[in-house]
């Protein structure tokens, strides 16, 4: 009896084992189901995670690298219209006054561009290269820019890959007397006091737009490079989860039969306890 009543609560640990998988939908509900399996969803696991993690941080450059290209692009607009109305005041067909505005409106493009180019990202600066100091500072008094940044650029490591996510303000604005904030300032003073530009203070602006352009563009082939690395990092996270979830998956159709048997087993050992437990020691004298 003592060993029926043993192998009924096996039976009955088994059930409820069979129970909690069907439930959970997974076999793994213990270590010791599957130790090889289980090992295998921990590597799984780890993988996953490292995927996850890889996908977010190509998430947060690729948001700083589109407000950067969206500030290139005001950039790109300013200083298009900037050699609009140089080329415009340099026909030499402009009056005293027509000068002077055009010297107001470049002004205005000056300090738009300024603003683009100390355009930051969730508190760190665009185009400072690696330093957190602030771009670009413009002398009151003179309408001078200078530059405070550091001339290296930020990269990010990715399938194998490093990609340029960002350029340094030097690189794209220029510096110094080659900046694009010199040019500008130089037919600034130019115009407000009724001169003409020359050819070589436009093709000057010419230069420092198309710095940009090359620049942006620089950096969009690095976004379109990181964009396929994204897509290639999603499409290892879902196989990884698919594998994981394969390799972790019970068989509803073999656990119910293993718990029909089960079932079955412990009602008969059930029954024959029942019926041991009503013999009595006549029943064994007489047999």
């Amino acid at each position: 009896m003592a060993s029926l009543v043993a192998q009924a609560g096996a039976l009955s640990d088994q059930q409820a084992e069979i129970a909690r998988e069907l439930s959970s939908g997974t076999r793994l509900t213990r270590l010791s189901n599957d130790p090889m399996a289980a090992a295998a969803t921990v590597r799984l696991s780890s993988g996953i995670a490292e995927a996850s993690a890889t996908a977010a941080a190509i998430q947060t450059v690729q948001a700083r690298m589109q407000t950067a290209d969206s500030a290139l692009g005001s950039v790109v607009t300013q200083l298009t219209s900037a050699i609009s109305t140089a080329v415009a005041a340099a026909n030499g067909t402009q009056n005293a006054a027509d000068l002077a505005s055009g010297a107001v409106q470049l002004s205005s493009i000056r300090d738009s561009v300024l603003n683009a180019a100390n355009s930051s990202y969730n508190g760190t600066y665009l185009f400072a290269g690696t330093s957190s100091a602030v771009p670009f500072a413009m002398n009151s008094s003179t309408g001078e820019v200078s530059y405070g940044g550091d001339a290296a650029g930020m990269t990010f490591a990715v399938a194998g890959q490093t990609l340029q996510t960002s350029a340094s303000g030097s690189a794209l604005f220029g510096s110094g007397s080659g900046s694009v904030f010199a040019s500008l300032q130089s037919l600034i003073g130019t115009m407000a006091s009724g001169g003409t530009p020359t050819a070589g203070q436009v093709e000057s602006l010419r230069s420092s737009l198309q710095t940009v352009i090359d620049g942006r563009s620089a950096l969009a082939s690095s976004q379109s490079r990181l964009q396929t690395a994204a897509t290639g990092v999603a499409s290892q996270q879902t196989n990884l989860q698919a594998e994981q979830t394969t390799v972790a998956a019970s068989d509803p159709v073999a656990l119910a039969t293993e718990l029909s048997a089960a079932e079955t087993q412990r009602s008969a050992l059930l029954s024959s306890l029942a019926s041991m437990s009503k013999s009595s020691l006549f029943d064994y004298l007489s047999a």
